[in-house]
């Protein structure tokens, strides 16, 4: 289940057609609740906070967090983007009409060959840094390219990272170790002291917070 397809790396090609059916239940219940110990309401709090009109969600899933999340809220734009086509095509579904564009954006090639999609005011960024098989500064240095690329002026990047450190849960500490040797995670060098440094240099509109073992945070451009 977790060798790579070819195209994408291994963190996301566990997300097929079939496995997407369970990946609310999965991820944004079970594993959130009971394992990474930090419920859906606090990332509601945050993204609730941050759209805009303009918005773009990268690193989708099933589409079905960001649709709950949003249900109130009216897009002009609403793109989104990920390495898995199997993603996009099930988010699609999901979304309906209210979605504008879905792009294949993979992450670790050069910025210059991401699509051009124009800026937006807000982008989502959920639970994608610690699949990336790339060191934490580099999984920052993204971040940065994903603002210079994508966000308006005084748009918001929104986004969550499950982090090893953040408390000695034994659980939490199993399942990531299972996790990162089987490629699903790659976040055993995630460090929050660097990410703290590096929102906090984003400037003072920024913030974050920890829940659990999860690192949740507003980016100001």
């Amino acid at each position: 289940m977790a060798k790579a397809n070819g195209r994408n790396p291994v963190g996301a090609s566990v997300y097929s057609k079939t496995s997407l059916l369970l990946y609310d239940a999965l991820v944004h219940w079970f594993s959130n609740n009971w394992i990474w110990n930090c419920q859906r309401f606090h990332l509601a709090n945050y993204y609730q906070r941050s759209f805009s009109s303009e918005h773009l969600e990268i690193g989708i899933g099933s589409g079905r967090l960001l649709g709950h999340l949003s249900k109130e809220y009216h897009f002009d734009r609403l793109v989104i983007g990920d390495v898995n086509d199997d993603c996009l095509a099930f988010a699609s579904k999901v979304l309906g009409k209210r979605l504008h564009t879905a792009i294949r954006l993979n992450l670790l090639e050069r910025s210059s060959k991401w699509p051009h999609v124009g800026r937006f005011g807000s982008i989502g960024f959920n639970y994608v840094l610690h699949c990336l098989p790339i060191d934490f500064a580099a999984k920052l240095r993204i971040m940065d390219q994903l603002i210079d690329r994508f966000l308006s002026k005084e748009g918001v990047l929104v986004g969550s990272t499950i982090l090893p450190g953040c408390r000695s849960a034994w659980l939490s500490n199993r399942v990531m170790r299972f996790y990162n040797q089987k490629g699903i995670f790659s976040n055993e060098n995630d460090s929050l002291p660097e990410l703290k440094a590096w929102i906090q240099a984003r400037g003072n509109q920024s913030e974050w917070k920890i829940v659990g073992d999860v690192a949740i945070f507003r980016v100001i451009a």
